[in-house]
């Protein structure tokens, strides 16, 4: 039996393990997955590694797929969890090498450029334990926008939300880390006056 993309049987066929149907999903989805991946891990060979790994990722978890999912966003989903894994994969092996070359090494797992991007004046460890404080829907949409580097319109499709609500939950949540480190950036004022007075 050939399946279209499109036949609602597929998601039934695919959740049941049959390989044309896995087939079906591959050739359909790989184009977009791989190019979402080169975006986000800006090489070829990671991004090749990252659609193989959405896949096998997709193929394992097939049987919790719903009658109704949309195995699109699904996919990018999974990539999008996956492109986040390498990251922190690259920062933990980059931050063991510059071990070597500094004793100064960002231990936190946070994206540099993460507070710059906020507009906060904090260290990782105040945002990272910021970051644990928000609600789980707050923490994924700053990782996926400042982390993953996800376009508004892959964040939409991630979440399965409209791009409007994603906008909205990430300014939320930029909003709600800034009033969790003000008392953060209290201290800093004060220690610098401090230092400034002397």
């Amino acid at each position: 039996m050939v399946l279209s993309i499109d036949d609602p049987r597929l998601v039934e066929s695919f959740r049941a393990g049959e390989n044309e149907a896995f087939e079906a999903l591959v050739r359909a989805h790989r184009p977009a997955l791989y190019r979402h991946a080169l975006r986000k891990l800006s090489d070829h060979a990671a991004a090749e590694d990252a659609v193989q790994e959405t896949f096998t990722r997709a193929f394992r978890s097939r049987s919790r797929v719903g009658d109704d999912w949309k195995l699109g966003a699904w996919l990018h989903q999974i990539l999008a969890n996956v492109c986040i894994d390498e990251a922190n994969r690259r920062r933990r092996d980059s931050l063991k090498s510059s071990r070597w070359a500094s004793s100064e090494v960002d231990a936190h797992g946070v994206a540099p450029a993460l507070e710059n991007q906020l507009g906060l004046d904090a260290d990782h460890s105040d945002v990272v334990r910021a970051l644990r404080e928000l609600p789980d829907n707050y923490q994924e949409a700053l990782e996926l926008r400042y982390v993953a580097e996800l376009e508004y319109g892959e964040m939409a499709d991630v979440l399965e939300i409209s791009e409007e609500n994603v906008r909205a939950r990430v300014s939320r949540a930029s909003k709600a880390i800034r009033v969790l480190l003000r008392p953060v950036a209290a201290r800093s004022e004060e220690q610098t006056s401090e230092l400034q007075s002397r």
